[in-house]
């Protein structure tokens, strides 16, 4: 080594974790108080992730010890005419939901956007379903959707026959449909006024010197403008839709005959009532795929219809 020339140490990984002036301390008092959350992140996200890829290349009844079958459950999964099915009544719910939520969400933030007499307690009334447990929501619109419930009770008098909504295929989905819609409706309708309340006023004074009506308005500045706040609900809403489970299991227990069994109650039935926990977690990770296949579509379809200013 030539003279004067100062000796280069390697320092061990680990050693950022010594205390060495005020930065180190600062890094201690951080890790403290992220101590909380990140042990839920470890406990209720990592770990159960984990376990599952484990299971889905494993089958385990609970009581029998874990065994090792590589990827036949994902074979399985490949050839089992119940997953297509529920797969299409899952796709059915999402899209019925989607669109029906998106128009009617639309359309109540505009009238929300307005000022008027009592618009905050209309608002407030209006958001106080989202709030409501399912458990709740499912009970009471069950009881509504019966022969002798308030609905059959409203079309009685317009010469409507009672409708067997949740105990007929072809009625079963449209009815929870709609319930999902009333209780998640208010979501939307807060990200889409959000959306609104964004647009600067000024695009609608000037379009009005132009001589452009309220159509033309909507068209050509509304919609192009409020397209960023659409992507991000229908981003979002398509996720918590594939993974809907509670209104399936209360409501209808997927039935009848299989019409509202969904993918992510299909995972419970196998794993919680049939007690193959390793095809039920292969099917979750087939969820997954599904629900990432989704999301990287949108994210690149998105160039093309969302516009940000």
């Amino acid at each position: 080594m030539a003279t004067g020339q100062k000796a280069q140490t390697v320092s061990a990984p680990w050693s950022i974790l010594r205390p060495k002036g005020r930065r180190h301390k600062d890094l201690y008092v951080a890790l403290l108080f992220l101590a909380p959350s990140l042990l839920g992140l470890f406990l209720l996200q990592v770990l159960p992730i984990g376990t599952a890829l484990v299971l889905g290349v494993s089958e385990w009844n609970i009581i029998d010890p874990i065994k090792f079958v590589g990827l036949s459950n994902f074979v399985e999964v490949a050839t089992d005419a119940t997953f297509y099915h529920t797969l299409e009544n899952t796709l059915y719910l999402t899209v019925g939901l989607e669109v029906l939520n998106t128009l009617l969400g639309l359309c109540a933030a505009l009238l929300l956007k307005n000022a008027m007499r009592g618009i905050d307690l209309y608002r407030t009334i209006y958001f106080l379903p989202l709030i409501t447990t399912w458990a709740a929501v499912a009970i009471a619109w069950r009881y509504m959707y019966s022969l002798e419930g308030p609905i059959n009770a409203l079309l009685g008098p317009l010469g409507i026959d009672p409708i067997p909504w949740l105990s007929r295929p072809e009625w079963a989905m449209p009815a929870v449909i709609i319930t999902i819609t009333w209780k998640t409706l208010s979501w939307k309708t807060i990200i889409l006024l959000a959306g609104l309340q964004s647009i600067p006023n000024e695009f609608y004074e000037a379009s009005s010197i132009d001589g452009a009506s309220r159509w033309q308005q909507f068209w050509k500045i509304t919609l192009p403008l409020l397209s960023p706040a659409m992507f991000f609900a229908l981003i979002i809403g398509i996720i918590n839709t594939l993974q809907l489970f509670d209104p399936i299991f209360i409501m209808t227990d997927g039935g009848p005959a299989d019409s509202t069994r969904t993918l992510s109650y299909y995972i419970y039935t196998r794993g919680f009532q049939n007690l193959r926990m390793g095809y039920a977690a292969a099917l979750s990770w087939v969820l997954f795929a599904i629900i990432l296949l989704f999301t990287l579509v949108q994210w690149v379809l998105q160039k093309r219809w969302v516009f940000y200013q």
